[in-house]
């Protein structure tokens, strides 16, 4: 076991995490936080998440483990946090996340594009929402844009409009559909770059809204606008890009290879995504 300021000079300025495990036990979860909590650990990191279980069951998990930890410690989750994800755990008192939802919306061939500070938007007299960020007649375009779509085959509009990434400054959707679909690696590093980039937009206005104490508005906005009407994709869902399948023909032996479709259609509860358990004490932490 490695103490913290040990004798070893290698050891004295290293950081411990203590990690807290347990899959969806409530009670081997509750326990480990217990005992974390009992460490000389400078702060937690709850893993284990984002591997199949439902959003209520990690929010339930969120609910019982992060009240035993102390809130002077910093509290990280780790996984493939989407902006719900997000919101749904600072809400519950997470401090930090570890997240590869940028790079797996990428690898799947999506663009992020959710509103990043609803409470800009205007409304209009007929109940649309105007935004900055999203082009003419796109106001309720879903949180993420598939590029393998053939809709985009001919867009000349970059994938958000007025974003300041490279990907938006210089190439079309319609150049990154024809990537996506030519199999050519530039594809997925043009997404990531945006998706990185619209990522980083949507922490730190949630910082800001944070600071002005409005947290809560801005949560309830950005669910009734962004994600009551076009529920996210669910990560699970995703298959890796390039995977390809071998099918026979129907007469003779040979085969050919069809690719497979890059997300599977999906039907999801937007309530089920974005309530929080209401059984748990929420704290809304600011760190």
């Amino acid at each position: 076991a490695v103490v913290k300021g040990g004798d070893s000079e290698h050891w004295s300025d290293v950081h411990i995490v203590a990690s807290i495990a347990g899959g969806i036990d409530l009670e081997m979860r509750a326990f480990a936080a217990r005992e974390a909590a009992k460490r000389d650990v400078d702060g937690f990191a709850i893993g284990g998440l984002f591997l199949g279980e439902s959003s209520q069951q990690r929010r339930t998990i969120l609910g019982t483990v992060l009240p035993l930890l102390p809130p002077n410690k910093p509290r990280i989750l780790c996984g493939a946090a989407s902006p719900v994800d997000i919101l749904d755990g600072v809400e519950l008192g997470v401090d930090l996340f570890e997240s590869a939802y940028p790079h797996q919306l990428a690898s799947a061939g999506r663009a992020l594009v959710c509103v990043n500070d609803p409470l800009s938007t205007v409304s209009e007299p007929n109940g649309a929402v105007q935004s900055p960020l999203i082009a003419d007649g796109e106001t309720l375009e879903p949180l993420t844009l598939d590029l393998t779509d053939k809709r985009y085959e001919l867009d000349p509009t970059p994938l958000v409009a007025d974003c300041a990434c490279y990907a938006c400054k210089n190439h079309t959707r319609a150049y990154i559909y024809h990537l996506l679909n030519a199999e050519e690696m530039t594809g997925e590093v043009l997404l990531t770059m945006h998706n990185t980039h619209h990522f980083f937009l949507f922490l730190t206005t949630l910082r800001a809204k944070m600071d002005a104490s409005l947290f809560t508005t801005f949560k309830d906005a950005f669910v009734r606008e962004c994600v009551a009407k076009t529920p996210l994709v669910p990560l699970s869902k995703v298959r890796p890009a390039g995977d390809l399948d071998e099918t026979e023909e129907s007469k003779g032996t040979a085969k050919k290879k069809t690719k497979k479709p890059r997300l599977d259609a999906v039907k999801t509860d937007a309530e089920n995504d974005i309530s929080v358990n209401d059984t748990h004490e929420v704290v809304a932490n600011s760190s």
